[in-house]
């Protein structure tokens, strides 16, 4: 995110507002950043490393971020491929709950990730490849209070059934459309498949992998979910 002034913005009102209002644990310990407040400095840690270390809280009354994405199939060319994207949407995801003092969980590849600070999420996606199981159409609802971001290839019209049912038992989902990537996909399908349901819908074109971080900082900073 950083370098996206709008997204940074954005998500920074939206981690404010989950911060004022949900309840909080102590569970760790991460460098401190200019501009965070004092007052959450871990002095020990300070101390024992030698350079400022700020706590981390856990929200116990909300929940944090879940994305999933489908790494059994890959489709584009180089880096501009729809599991490049999605892992790189999930990696600025990380980045964002572990500012804001959430875990993420991670649905792709052979293994769910539950839980995970910002080391841990990197690991798991600099390990993940194309092939293997496919996830997303047994996709289940997050865990409660979590908002859930589905990055989808347009090409995978089979998942439709799988995003309306996730629409009508999520408190809050946005679907990322990667659309361009493969000869044969059918956005408009998609799109159209989607329309009335209980979610908002960001497009990512190859090359526009910026434009669409600043749409989701966008959706994650408003109050209400506009339908799709």
């Amino acid at each position: 995110m950083e370098g996206l002034p709008a997204a940074e913005a954005a998500w920074a009102e939206w981690g404010h507002g989950v911060r004022s209002s949900a309840a909080e644990e102590f569970y760790g310990s991460r460098e401190y950043q200019p501009g965070e407040p004092l007052k959450h400095i871990h002095w020990r840690n300070t101390a024992r490393l030698g350079y400022f270390m700020l706590k981390q809280f856990e929200r116990q009354s909300q929940g944090g971020l879940t994305v999933a994405f489908e790494a059994g199939r890959d489709f584009g060319v180089g880096r501009e491929t729809t599991l490049e994207y999605s892992i790189k949407v999930a990696a600025s995801l990380a980045r964002l709950a572990a500012d804001y003092g959430h875990t993420i969980d991670i649905i792709s590849g052979e293994a769910p990730l539950y839980g995970a600070g910002w080391q841990e999420a990197m690991e798991y996606l600099a390990q993940l490849q194309a092939g293997g199981k496919t996830t997303l159409t047994e996709l289940e609802p997050p865990r409660p209070g979590h908002i859930m971001v589905v990055v989808v290839p347009a090409r995978e019209t089979q998942l439709l059934p799988t995003l309306k049912q996730l629409a009508r038992r999520t408190r809050r989902l946005i679907v990322v459309l990667l659309q361009g990537f493969a000869p044969d996909e059918m956005p408009d399908v998609f799109q159209a498949g989607l329309e009335g349901a209980n979610l908002d819908l960001v497009s990512c074109a190859p090359g526009g992998l910026e434009q669409a971080i600043e749409r989701l900082g966008a959706l994650l900073s408003a109050d209400e979910v506009r339908v799709g």
